[in-house]
């Protein structure tokens, strides 16, 4: 495994982690709501979240798998970066 795998994946895997509280709380917030301003960007947050899981998890098997197809998909939006 090359040493950029190394250092990649260890990242991928902190976002994943920390994504997770991040959509807990939000959908938590979502359900005790009581401001307009956190209803107005309650569904936002929670899909940019979850597409963060997403992004994480396919650099992550790429990383790791060396997954052709999962790299495809992870490059896609980090060229938008």
């Amino acid at each position: 495994m090359a040493l950029s795998n190394n250092v990649i994946g260890p990242i991928n895997l902190v976002a994943v982690l920390l994504s997770i509280p991040v959509i807990g709380a939000r959908i938590w917030l979502a359900i005790e709501a009581d401001n307009s301003c956190v209803k107005l960007l309650q569904w936002p947050v929670i899909i940019l979240g979850i597409l963060i899981l997403v992004v994480a998890l396919a650099g992550f098997i790429g990383g790791f798998g060396a997954s052709l197809g999962s790299l495809y998909f992870i490059s896609l939006p980090c060229s938008f970066l």
